[in-house]
């Protein structure tokens, strides 16, 4: 029985590249949980929250450091083509950190007294070069994605989950370095991910010389344009969302309210993401190769899909989430587990439209996505400034109607790609 029911997985070569990247997500995605009870008794809620918010940094800028022409790589026949968008990309990933370097050294003092954390300013310095080391990574997992090469994608997300969680828990337990711990670990989980990509990424042959490589990378910049001009202020809109959260509650409530908030969001978020990553890359890449009727039936196939399998394990964690925060974390984390329970509508939806909102790229619609990534980030971050409610009451605001929205961005989706169907 089980036999037969995986080789109907891997009958098509769609299912068994998913399957490849979520065999190795899997071990990236349960080693944070596994880890957790450990890090939740080695770090306090404050340091937890400390970490989120200069990750807040990074997370915001990495997600359009390249202006988003390393999405683009996908898209030309032409191998060598691809390989010019890899290096343009590259580029401008290496001007955008040392930019975000000399702003950060400069102003960290006066960032960190606004956010209240004056214990954040000599880590913003390091920010620039997180933000090489991340873009340069994400870059590299675009040319394995157009190259199909799954495993790398793998591999790359079970080294940097493996020494990220190993090198905190090290730095925790062996000496006790706070905060620094947290950031230290992720940043060499970081480093050894790029090293294994970079040695791992094959560039295309028959490259030109540096003169005709110029003229190339000016008219990669023209004809790619709707990527910095459309989907990097949309990317920027949706890390601004997530990021803005966090700063808004470190601003208008604690650094160990953020930690609590912090902790719930990545234990619901890291698994999610982790699945939804490993889809929508390889959806993207499907996408771009199905007829218009394809596309409408292929997007429709995998929003009842992800529907069914994501319902009931939602569900139960949304009945029993507060009593295991406690037994796993301790009772410091007990409102952790509430906030948790209260952002399951919001996620559930998430895990659901995540892997296919590459289909307005492929549909060349970034600016319907934009619109609505505005209103998308504008909800909540307006619903955390303007209330005047408790913590738990102002995430239930922001999840009931962050789950509304997204109910709306599927409907959206389905609407357009039936349209381009029947044109």
């Amino acid at each position: 029985m089980l036999k037969k029911y995986l080789s109907r997985l891997t009958s098509s070569e769609l299912q068994r590249n998913i399957l490849t990247l979520l065999k190795g997500s899997a071990f990236a995605q349960a080693l944070p949980i596994l880890c957790m009870p450990l890090l939740a008794r080695l770090y306090t809620p404050e340091e937890f929250g400390l970490f989120t918010l200069y990750l807040s940094f990074v997370l915001s800028i990495v997600s359009v450091i390249g202006l988003r022409y390393d999405f683009a790589i996908l898209l030309p026949k032409n191998n060598t083509i691809a390989w010019y968008l890899f290096t343009l990309s590259a580029k401008i990933i290496t001007i955008f950190s040392i930019v975000s370097s000399i702003v950060l050294i400069a102003f960290n003092n006066q960032i960190s007294i606004y956010l209240k954390n004056t214990q954040l300013a000599p880590w913003l310095s390091l920010v620039g070069l997180n933000l090489f080391i991340l873009g340069l990574t994400q870059l590299t997992t675009f040319w394995f994605n157009r190259n199909k090469q799954y495993h790398n994608m793998a591999t790359q997300r079970v080294i940097q989950s493996t020494v990220s969680n190993g090198g905190q828990i090290a730095l925790g337990m062996g000496f006790h370095f706070g905060v620094s711990g947290l950031i230290i670990g992720n940043l060499l989980g970081q480093i050894t991910a790029l090293i294994y990509s970079l040695v791992h990424t094959k560039p295309a042959k028959h490259q030109k010389t540096n003169k005709k490589f110029d003229k190339i990378n000016r008219k990669l910049l023209i004809h790619f344009k709707n990527f910095p001009i459309y989907n990097a202020p949309t990317a920027l809109i949706d890390a601004l969302r997530l990021n803005g959260i966090n700063v808004l509650l470190a601003i208008f409530f604690t650094a160990s309210t953020l930690g609590q908030f912090a902790l719930a969001w990545r234990l619901l978020q890291s698994p999610i993401s982790l699945i939804n990553g490993a889809l929508s890359q390889v959806y993207y890449q499907h996408f771009t190769q199905l007829k218009h009727l394809e596309r409408y039936q292929f997007l429709r196939s995998c929003i009842k899909k992800s529907f069914v399998v994501g319902i009931i394990p939602f569900t139960i964690l949304f009945v029993i989430a507060e009593p295991l925060f406690v037994i796993f974390f301790g009772k410091e984390w007990q409102q952790a587990g509430q906030i948790c329970s209260l952002l399951v509508p919001w996620l559930f939806l998430n895990f659901i439209t995540s892997p296919i909102s590459s289909i307005y790229m492929v549909l060349k619609q970034e600016k319907k996505l934009l619109i609505f990534s505005i209103f998308y980030m504008l909800t909540p971050l307006s619903i955390i400034f303007f209330s005047h409610d408790s913590i738990l009451e102002t995430i239930l605001y922001v999840s009931i109607s962050m789950s509304m929205l997204l109910c709306v961005f599927i409907g959206i989706a389905l609407h357009l790609t039936k349209t381009h169907a029947q044109n």
